[in-house]
């Protein structure tokens, strides 16, 4: 069916907004499960996996290779697909597999249930990459993060900058001040003046 489906509609500006709506339901629920323990939140993440599940199946089948190739999108589908893919082994793998090794329980198989539930905690924890969904679906919160990214690139070369001017500057006071190059007598450097730029590390 979904090969022969038009699914020109997940690009649309409707389809867009639904899913925003959702990805922001989606953290607002997080943070009311993190205050608020019920029952309901198991069902509310089920309806939303399963939301997300299907927007991405059909975002892949219109993208196609594009999904992974696209130079623009590439970064945040790949982001989308791991953030998925974990809520999938989380809540449907991994509840499966509970439910599986429960019926063990009598044969030895405690430590691999131990070791499945330590698993599933720290997938549980990788939920809250799903709050990021929430910088991709509202335009002007993407465009900030990408300026700040660029930006932080900037920063990068301004240190890199700021370190060869600095280690440049540690050659020339070791040089001229550590060993004494600066005058004809080296002893008439006060002690502690030498110590200052007795090294490299300590130039710097």
């Amino acid at each position: 069916v979904l090969i022969l489906t038009d699914l020109k509609w997940v690009e649309s500006a409707r389809f867009q907004s639904i899913v925003g709506l959702v990805i922001v339901l989606n953290a607002v629920t997080m943070g009311m499960e993190t205050d608020m323990k019920s029952p309901v939140w198991f069902w509310v993440e089920q309806i939303l996996l399963m939301f997300f599940v299907l927007e991405l199946v059909f975002r892949m089948r219109m993208s196609r290779l594009g999904f992974f190739t696209d130079s623009d999108d590439r970064g945040w589908n790949l982001l989308d697909l791991s953030i998925v893919l974990s809520g999938v082994f989380d809540q449907w793998v991994l509840e499966a597999w509970r439910g599986l090794t429960q019926q063990e329980v009598g044969s030895g198989s405690n430590g691999n249930l131990g070791k499945m539930m330590m698993l599933a905690r720290m997938l549980r924890l990788m939920r809250i990459l799903r709050l990021v969904r929430v910088v991709k679906a509202i335009r002007p919160l993407r465009q900030l993060a990408i300026g700040v990214v660029r930006a932080m690139q900037s920063m990068f070369w301004v240190l890199v900058l700021t370190f060869v001017a600095l280690y440049s500057l540690a050659i020339l006071t070791t040089r001229m001040i550590g060993w004494g190059q600066l005058v004809d007598d080296p002893d008439s450097i006060p002690d502690e003046v030498k110590e200052m730029f007795g090294s490299m590390a300590d130039s710097m």
